[in-house]
């Protein structure tokens, strides 16, 4: 009913926008323009990169599955919890999701405790192979906002430039990384830090696509989240094997340590939450999680004892034959790492369809490769392992005055596309001061 595109839930995940008028969702609150506010997460983990235009998103090149689940004045639990459980792939309502997530960010919450229902579906996602990554909260220093404080999920802090906690970030033991939240420093003009990121130019209806900056500024743990989650991603496609305990441990492990000065003098330690709001201050362990977020580091450190993906090969044998006879491929002596075993193939026709075609089946350690006409064609195969994991190699057959020559190029490579079907689920709805979610 919050969704703003007038027909409840449906296949469109695009924003139509979240303004609202004055008084419309509590007493005396004034009119908000459009927030675009899954717009500007979506950017901080996907951007097109490299492309000399506005920003690089963090995680190049993974996969995004927008899912919205807050519009006016906020939304429902029940939207959320639904939403989570049809990203993870555990959910076949309304339809069936062709590409489960690996990782969810969730750039909202509320406060209170971890409800059962949160508990549950967070437990649920873990057990499928799914990280979910959580805003901690933009009370002031308060508890940690719910979900992000329930177990199994992924806690995110926020940082200003100096490293230390931002003064809007909530803090608290759940907290379990802490990441670049954006800061402004001044009172007036520009906004000196913010994190720049995709936005829209609309008030209320979607207008053109433009970048945020110092005055129309993206500053809160919604951003600091997809910083994390975007990490995650990277790692994931590194090792596609990873669970969502190894994947904290692994960020954790990476992070470099709070700062201790450079801050102001009357700046202390950061406290345990309490009634009583509380600024910058300088992190702990106990209060921000275990450190700075460092990409990089968390990349490596999975790099370093991720098992090789498996090889692809494809025999070629000796000889040619005439049109319309056909050639053996065989990529049975493709081989895994790891303990691990070839759980399939799948050999596909890349280029040159008139020249040759596969017979069927195509999904078995060999094929048969038919010779249709003179030409060059390309053919892949595609290996998985027992774990999920893949790898590609190719090899190109040419048809000349009737006979068909079979060369190796590409054969016995590896590397390719991992585990299928991993993206980064955005619940990407609002966590600005304003907005929370109702109860249902």
């Amino acid at each position: 009913d919050t969704a703003n595109d007038g027909d409840g839930r449906d296949a469109d995940p695009s924003d139509p926008g979240d303004w609202t008028a004055a008084g419309e969702c509590s007493a005396g609150e004034p009119a908000y323009a459009s927030s675009w506010h899954g717009t500007q997460v979506a950017g901080l983990i996907g951007a097109a990169t490299d492309n000399g235009l506005g920003i690089a998103g963090a995680a190049r090149n993974v996969m995004l599955l927008p899912v919205r689940v807050l519009g006016r004045c906020g939304g429902w639990d029940s939207d959320i919890l639904a939403a989570m459980r049809w990203s993870g792939g555990l959910s076949a309502e309304p339809v069936a999701n062709a590409h489960p997530a690996r990782v969810i960010n969730m750039s909202l919450g509320s406060t209170g405790s971890c409800p059962a229902s949160y508990r549950d579906v967070i437990g649920e996602l873990a057990a499928a192979g799914v990280t979910v990554v959580v805003a901690g909260g933009n009370d002031t220093g308060l508890a940690v906002n719910t979900p992000a404080n329930c177990a199994g999920a992924i806690a995110v802090a926020g940082v200003r430039h100096l490293g230390s906690k931002v003064g809007y970030s909530n803090v608290g033991p759940e907290m379990a990384i802490a990441a670049p939240a954006g800061n402004c420093v001044n009172l007036t003009g520009a906004c000196l830090y913010p994190l720049m990121t995709t936005i829209n130019s609309g008030n209320t209806t979607p207008g053109g696509n433009i970048y945020s900056d110092g005055f129309n500024y993206s500053v809160g743990t919604s951003f600091a989240t997809p910083l994390v989650a975007a990490t995650a991603g990277l790692m994931l496609s590194v090792d596609p094997t990873l669970q969502p305990a190894q994947v904290k441990s692994a960020l954790q492990a990476a992070a470099r340590p709070f700062p201790t000065g450079g801050a102001d003098a009357d700046v202390v330690a950061c406290r345990a939450p309490g009634a009583v709001e509380q600024i910058e201050c300088y992190c702990t362990t106990t209060t921000c999680g275990a450190g700075l977020l460092d990409a990089a580091a968390a990349v490596a450190r999975v790099q370093a004892t991720a098992v090789p993906l498996p090889t692809a090969r494809i025999v070629i044998p000796g000889g040619s034959q005439s049109v319309g006879q056909s050639v053996v491929l065989d990529a049975s002596t493709s081989a895994a790492q790891g303990g691990r075993t070839i759980a399939t193939y799948q050999w596909s026709l890349v280029s040159a369809a008139g020249v040759v075609s596969l017979a069927a089946p195509t999904d078995g350690a060999s094929v048969s490769v038919q010779a249709l006409a003179a030409g060059t064609a390309t053919i892949s195969v595609t290996v998985t392992d027992s774990a999920g994991a893949t790898g590609t190699t190719s090899a190109s057959i040419t048809v000349v005055a009737g006979n068909v020559t079979v060369d190796g190029s590409g054969g016995g490579g590896g590397g390719g596309a991992f585990a299928p079907g991993w993206a980064v689920a955005l619940a990407a709805a609002v966590l600005a001061l304003r907005f929370g979610t109702r109860r249902r």
